[in-house]
């Protein structure tokens, strides 16, 4: 199963992709894979963080822009 949520940060993080400082505040978005998942093909719990120019850029400001204007 895999699973991306956004959420704000409540800790200074690194986004996985461009590898920025994600900062305390910003709205990122978390992506978790279980262990197997047949689409990513990892052994065990696979976690990244997307800042949120990533996430524009790679089409998915649609929940970047529902967590901000929470």
């Amino acid at each position: 199963m895999t699973k991306a949520t956004a959420h704000r940060a409540r800790k200074p993080r690194r986004c996985s992709d461009c590898h920025r400082t994600i900062a305390v505040g910003e709205v990122y978005i978390r992506h978790v894979a279980s262990p197997n998942d047949p689409d990513v093909g990892n052994e065990g719990w696979w976690r990244l963080s997307e800042c949120s120019d990533c996430a524009r850029r790679c089409g998915r400001a649609d929940l970047i822009d529902t967590r901000a204007a929470a």
